[in-house]
């Protein structure tokens, strides 16, 4: 009786957390399909990045970055406060926002493109392969990288606001 409780509740369990994982797969396919079709306006300067945007971004690196054209650490080595990290530009419409940044490591500088809906506690992060390079132009990263109707072909790491 015990075991046949347990089992039942164990595929209660299982069942649950399955359906909570369709749920987030469907909201990132409807945020990557709302990032394909959006006309967003790029930020320059981490300075013109809204705070809402900026506290998500900030789970990541304590928003220990630097603006393009600026000196950052383009290592895996940590000296002091210098920054880890180099925002390259910030898209943004009323719903949406994606964040193209990179930062450094051994086999040099990763890029990664932070989506979110603005009104959400996580984003999705994509890291983009070195073979596209600093692309400048938002476009391209929608049009090449999220193409319909299956989205896109890199995994979504979700990163929530709670993250530290």
């Amino acid at each position: 009786m015990i075991c046949r409780t347990l089992s039942l509740l164990f595929l209660v369990s299982l069942a649950m957390v399955t359906a909570r994982g369709a749920t987030q797969e469907e909201e990132i396919e409807a945020l990557e399909k709302k990032f394909y079709d959006s006309d967003l306006e790029i930020r320059r300067t981490l300075s013109e990045v809204p705070d809402d945007v900026l506290e998500l971004l900030c789970t990541s690196f304590k928003c220990n970055f630097s603006d393009f054209g600026d000196w950052w650490n383009q290592t895996d080595v940590i000296y002091g406060d210098e920054p880890l990290g180099q925002h390259l530009y910030t898209g943004l419409s009323e719903s949406i926002a994606a964040v193209l940044y990179q930062r450094g490591g051994m086999a040099g500088p990763h890029r990664t493109l932070m989506l979110m809906n603005r009104d959400s506690d996580w984003a999705c992060l994509y890291g983009i392969p070195g073979r596209y390079g600093i692309v400048d132009n938002m476009r391209v990263i929608q049009k090449a990288l999220f193409p319909p109707p299956k989205g896109s072909t890199f995994k979504c790491r979700v990163k929530h606001l709670s993250d530290q």
